[in-house]
């Protein structure tokens, strides 16, 4: 069957790979920054196709979103299910290779989201894992996060707890215990198309955005082929 053909070309993230100095941070620290990961193009591309994919997915799911918190579409995912240029970037994207890599571990993709903390925000996100719900895994799962405008402490930047990832958190989605003043937490400030790429076992949180700029990402996360085997030979249907 004959490939399908995109009017926007593929994200061209093949030149970035994982020399070992950034093996060593991701191991050691649990996530990694990975200055000018995109240019203009690749950061235009994205905000135009997740922006439109999140306006399809709130349509779709108007009667799901009705009075929901305004925090609760801080990040809106599974956008890869509204977009089929998202979907092929989540599958066959270029920057693949280099999350493999980093996991050193077969990927599953999980979910495409678009992170929006618009001027004026004042919610904020709280310390938190990607793999929530799930046994704690040395390859549960990796994400790979772009930023699509410059990010400060102003406007809400990423901290990471730097060696969480080593450590077996309770499985729900918000996990207490850590703040920017906790020790290991690194404030992170990045310009549009940089990148970070976390373990999904790595403690992260944002803060809020009282400043008149924009402050925008997207994410593709992605589950550790060794972790789903796992699971599978866990339930209580697989003897």
């Amino acid at each position: 069957m004959k490939e399908k053909a995109f009017y926007r070309p593929a994200l061209d993230f093949g030149s970035v790979t994982a020399d070992s100095d950034t093996q060593k941070a991701f191991k050691q620290n649990g996530f990694v920054h990975l200055k000018g990961f995109g240019g203009d193009e690749e950061i235009n591309s994205l905000l135009i196709e997740g922006r439109d994919a999140k306006e399809k997915m709130l349509k779709d799911r108007e009667e799901h979103f009705r009075g929901a918190p305004k925090s609760y579409l801080l990040a809106a995912k599974g956008l890869q299910n509204y977009s089929e240029w998202l979907s092929r970037e989540a599958h066959q994207g270029s920057h693949l290779p280099l999350l493999a890599s980093l996991l050193e571990d077969e990927l599953r993709p999980v979910s495409t989201a678009f992170v929006d903390r618009p001027p004026g925000t004042p919610e904020r996100i709280s310390p938190h894992i990607d793999a929530a719900g799930r046994p704690w895994h040395p390859k549960a799962g990796i994400t790979l996060w772009i930023a699509l405008d410059q990010m400060d402490r102003e406007n809400g930047c990423l901290f990471y707890a730097k060696g969480s990832h080593k450590k077996r958190h309770d499985k729900n989605l918000n996990i207490t215990g850590y703040n920017d003043a906790s020790d290991g937490a690194q404030m992170i400030e990045v310009k549009a198309g940089d990148a970070i790429v976390h373990h999904a076992q790595t403690v992260h949180w944002s803060g809020d955005n009282q400043t008149d700029r924009e402050r925008r990402a997207i994410t593709f996360f992605y589950y550790g082929k060794s972790s789903e085997t796992l699971l599978a030979a866990n339930r209580p249907d697989s003897a």
